[in-house]
């Protein structure tokens, strides 16, 4: 997986065939626990980034836990 964050604050999640073969079989993405910790530490740097990527409109939505998150419809 990669992730690529952009200037505007957005980011993409690149997955290869493989990967994208597994979830789409498992319907989850499953992490290591080492596995895990690097997500978790690029996860965290990538929220901490971003919000100080947005505009400034933005960066004082609140947010709910648990909340729906629609995905954007760019296809390449």
């Amino acid at each position: 997986m990669k992730i690529t964050q952009h200037k505007n604050g957005s980011c993409d999640f690149e997955f290869n065939e493989q990967e994208v073969d597994i979830i789409v079989k498992s319907g989850k993405i499953v992490f290591s626990p080492d596995g895990l910790k690097h997500f978790s530490k690029d996860l965290f740097d990538l929220s901490t980034d971003s919000i100080k990527k947005l505009d400034k409109s933005l960066q004082n939505v609140q947010s709910e836990l648990n909340q729906d998150i629609a995905p954007e419809k760019k296809i390449k």
